[in-house]
């Protein structure tokens, strides 16, 4: 019999506490997950681990779109094993997002994630009362490269997360994958779906190059011309059948380990906000299939 075991049946018979089958997550399927009433126009969701057994979550209501008329709290949240991700798995699950991702998939068929913890919430994305959304994360870079990760690039370390539907047909689609923030908004509500903004880090889509860049002496980090670094807020709406984004705007997240001497604060952003916002547009071209470009405002537009 294993310690688990024991442990459960002691405090059972001292303390009257239940205690759940031995090995037996919390979390078992997608319908256990907690639900977030719908009674907001905006959701902030982020989630944060601490080592590996222990997760919250943070969630904001914006009952307007002023904060000073929102709601905050912050619970431990009920962990979930690799098999509540299992809709995101499946070859039959319509999946526009996984070759954005391919170390995540790669990862997951060599059993990379079985001890990962999963977590998430499930809220109302649509105006079908038919259909169901989730908000499915799991501690993305600290679960693939361990504790290590939080010492050599505190930056990166990121949750990745995916919102699930299922449909009337009992199907299951993604309809978002990210590797932080995710905020979803009622304004500008396109065919029945509410819009999203997820922030995108370049580090996580460039890992090794932003590696090698880390690991460069000071005064050479300095004088890199185009680094892997910074971050950008996309913009989706429902389009057709599927989110599809139509804004992009940088958000800086590049840290002064590339800032150059004397040069100020206003130019190191700019310098900064060229090839951050170049890369971030030739990923975004990944997810449409076609180049795309911005104009002033940040509105994308295919490139000609």
């Amino acid at each position: 019999m294993s310690f688990t075991r024991q442990l459960c049946i002691l405090l059972t018979s001292l303390l009257a506490l239940p205690c759940q089958a031995e090995d037996k997550p919390a979390i078992q399927s997608l319908d256990d997950l907690p639900e977030v009433s719908n009674e907001w126009v905006a959701l902030d969701l982020r989630f944060l681990f601490y080592e590996k057994k222990y997760s919250t979550q943070n969630i904001t209501f914006f009952h307007t779109m002023e904060p000073i008329y929102s709601t905050q709290f912050d619970h431990k949240l009920a962990a979930g094993s690799v098999e509540l991700a299992a809709p995101i798995w499946a070859p039959a699950t319509e999946h526009p997002f996984r070759h954005l991702y391919p170390d995540v998939y790669r990862r997951f068929a060599t059993g990379h994630y079985d001890d990962c913890e999963f977590t998430g919430v499930q809220f109302e994305l649509d105006d079908n009362p038919l259909t169901k959304e989730w908000n499915i994360v799991f501690e993305g870079e600290l679960c693939t490269y361990g504790q290590n990760v939080l010492s050599k690039t505190p930056d990166t370390v990121q949750v990745h997360g995916w919102v699930v539907q299922r449909t009337e047909q009992g199907d299951y689609r993604i309809l978002m994958e990210n590797n932080d923030i995710l905020f979803i908004k009622i304004q500008n509500t396109q065919y029945g779906y509410k819009s999203m903004e997820t922030l995108v880090r370049v580090p996580y889509l460039h890992r090794e190059a932003y590696q090698k860049e880390m690991a460069l002496p000071f005064n050479e980090r300095k004088q890199l011309t185009t680094p892997h670094c910074g971050r950008g807020l996309v913009h989706w709406e429902y389009q057709g059948s599927q989110y599809q984004p139509v804004r992009l705007r940088y958000a800086g997240g590049c840290s002064a380990h590339y800032q150059r001497s004397a040069e100020s604060d206003d130019k190191f952003l700019r310098r900064m906000q060229t090839p951050t916002t170049q890369y971030l547009l030739d990923w975004l071209g990944k997810v449409t299939g076609r180049p795309m470009q911005m104009d002033e405002q940040g509105y994308l537009l295919p490139r000609n």
